[in-house]
């Protein structure tokens, strides 16, 4: 499932970021596509949870990835 989110969606909803952090306002505001994916999707994209940096491709845009978080539950795969 996909989220597309401003970065007030971080300070509502408690993650636990186990590479890098949600994207800022700043990044909101200049159009920096930027995007916090699970651990589940960094490992089967990437290999390891330290995706950070890596740049995925998403309805002919490319996004850097600035965070990954642990998946639990309804909350999956991509903001």
């Amino acid at each position: 499932a996909i989220k597309f989110t401003d970065d007030g969606f971080w300070k509502v909803f408690d993650f636990t970021f186990l590479a890098g952090g949600p994207f800022t306002h700043t990044d909101w505001e200049s159009g920096i596509r930027k995007a916090v994916i699970s651990d589940k999707l960094a490992r089967r994209l990437f290999g390891t949870v330290e995706a950070v940096g890596q740049t995925l491709r998403m309805n002919y845009a490319d996004y850097r990835i600035c965070g990954v978080v642990k998946e639990s539950g309804c909350r999956k795969f991509l903001w």
